[in-house]
């Protein structure tokens, strides 16, 4: 009878720390799609555009760039 108390205190406490658990990582998950946006939100031309224009006093060519051969071509 003990045996069977003891077991069934252990699972009880297995299932509690799964539910911890999946709660935790569904935070994290939760987490990493924030900060994968985040990382969109800062790769994008737009953003690096307006910065380049506002910070480094850039401006945008009206042409193309040249592409250029090698020169072991």
């Amino acid at each position: 009878m003990i045996f069977y108390v003891s077991n069934v205190l252990a699972i009880n406490k297995l299932a509690e720390d799964i539910r911890v658990l999946e709660k935790k990582e569904k935070r994290i998950e939760y987490r990493k799609r924030m900060v994968e946006a985040e990382v969109i939100e800062l790769q994008s031309a737009e953003r690096i555009c307006k910065i380049a224009e506002e910070k480094l006093n850039m401006v945008k060519s009206d042409e193309f760039p040249n592409i250029l051969k090698k020169i072991n071509e």
